[in-house]
């Protein structure tokens, strides 16, 4: 910051300090990069700081900086259309590559946010005051990212208001417009979103879609969707709202699409935020559980959470990447009002602290097509049910049936659904492709059981652990 003359107090929380002396401002951020040179951004910037406040001397105002998750540029890019459309006697310039200014605005999805500072007589609640605003991407821990255009890129975006001394105040107002629009009116609320903030797309997918044993639905409904559905008669039978579930089992079961399923459910009442290891490897948990906290209530769905977790049981030390994600589960670090569901396809890899007792995660469901008695015949049956919608079957031939085809192999939903997808090209081969036109395969295609059998033998090929059984 900057420390050499002028203030140094706190005001609403955040630290104010003075801009020191001279012409130029030192531009920790360094966003003003471009070709034209840094010397000539801060010039510029200083000029049109002492200009709209009505200075002779930058020591003669003071900056606020605060900081917000990129993910949040659309929130930050309505505020900044709101604080424009408050101000009169405005200027404002953008960074561009070239170094000429461009003029701000929004895409026509509002999810383009561009560097700009803009200073003029802002009405806030009626009263007027001078300020200049700059909201800039900032690198972290002092690093200066450039693409092959020369354009600083980042996880943050930072806002700093500069105002003259007599009026700091006011900053704190300015900073409550820019913060509604964060916390309270952020459009990414009760939305499927990525980390990143873009929409993510579920379908009209339902407890119909799946195939799963119904203790698993009774779980996600009272540890996940109830608190958004019913948060007040949650809290009313004094019960936590904030739980862990986490879903285990190998590749092809229907966690990924259980997730989705949850998504539509909880959506309009809580967001749903799906995370990747390697977005979180590149964020940071403390980046994760900002916007998860920011965009609250929510759900974090974090997927493949032993490569972020790993056992220290296995590899002999506790990752810096467990304590951090055990600080928030434990409240160490406030989450906020966040559910937590994982999923794992090796959840022996997964370090025992993380589900060694509830408060971190409360419910484990196991996806293990060896299970007979969960993931057997009827469940089997029920796989079939679905990926059947929209196929034609012989007659006599019944999801019944083909689930009995197959009781004594382990079979994932994948695997079903690939076995029918064979079926269905062993049905084109047998009545001839390349002389069906497609309202003739719309209508008349018919799977029958030899088609199956055939199937079986391609599909089971591919299965691990299993000799495919010879074809008559």
């Amino acid at each position: 910051m900057f420390m050499d003359k002028g203030y140094n107090e706190m005001v609403g929380g955040v630290r104010i300090v003075g801009t020191g002396d001279g012409e130029e401002i030192q531009d920790i951020v360094q966003n003003m990069l471009n070709p034209v040179g840094i010397g000539r951004g801060r010039r510029e910037k200083g000029d049109l700081i002492k200009k709209y406040l009505g200075i002779e001397d930058l020591s003669e105002c003071i900056e606020v900086r605060v900081q917000y998750p990129a993910t949040f540029s659309k929130a930050i890019s309505l505020a900044i259309e709101d604080l424009l459309g408050r101000a009169d006697d405005v200027e404002q310039q953008e960074r561009s590559h070239d170094g000429m200014p461009i003029t701000y605005t929004l895409d026509e999805d509002g999810e383009v946010f561009k560097d700009i500072i803009f200073g003029g007589e802002l009405d806030i609640d009626g009263f007027s005051v001078r300020a200049v605003i700059e909201s800039n991407m900032a690198p972290q821990h002092g690093l200066v990212m450039l693409s092959p255009e020369g354009a600083a890129t980042s996880n943050y975006i930072n806002i700093q208001v500069y105002v003259r001394v007599e009026d700091k105040g006011r900053v704190s107002e300015i900073l409550d417009i820019i913060d509604e629009y964060v916390k309270d009116n952020n459009p990414l609320k009760g939305c499927f979103i990525n980390i990143y903030g873009s929409e993510e797309f579920a379908g009209e997918l339902t407890w119909d879609d799946i195939a799963i044993p119904e203790y698993f639905k009774q779980e996600i409904e009272e540890n996940i969707i109830w608190p958004a559905a019913y948060h007040d008669k949650i809290e009313a039978a004094n019960l936590k709202s904030v739980r862990g579930v986490m879903l285990e089992g190998v590749r092809g079961m229907g966690k990924t699409l259980l997730s989705r399923i949850v998504a539509n459910y909880v959506r309009g009442k809580r967001t749903f935020i799906k995370a990747k290891p390697s977005d979180i490897r590149r964020l940071g948990w403390d980046y994760i559980f900002e916007v998860a906290g920011t965009l609250e209530p929510s759900v974090l769905y974090i997927e493949d959470i032993e490569t972020l977790a790993p056992s220290k049981q296995m590899f002999g030390m506790l990752s810096t990447s467990l304590t951090d994600v055990l600080d928030y589960l434990d409240g160490t670090e406030s989450r906020g009002d966040v559910i937590i569901l994982a999923s794992t396809n090796t959840p022996e890899l997964v370090d025992l602290s993380m589900i060694d007792r509830p408060g971190r995660i409360d419910r484990r469901l196991v996806f293990d097509p060896n299970s007979r008695e969960e993931f057997g015949v009827e469940w089997k049956k029920k796989v079939f049910e679905i990926h059947l919608r929209g196929h034609r079957l012989e007659e006599g031939l019944t999801p019944e049936k083909l689930s009995s085809m197959i009781a004594d192999v382990v079979y994932t939903g994948s695997h079903i659904e690939e076995l029918i997808h064979t079926a269905a090209l062993e049905a084109l081969r047998r009545s001839g492709i390349d002389n069906l036109t497609p309202e003739e395969i719309r209508k008349g295609l018919v799977l029958k059981e030899d088609d199956f059998r055939k199937a079986r033998g391609r599909v089971e090929r591919i299965i691990r652990g299993i000799r495919a059984p010879e074809v008559s």
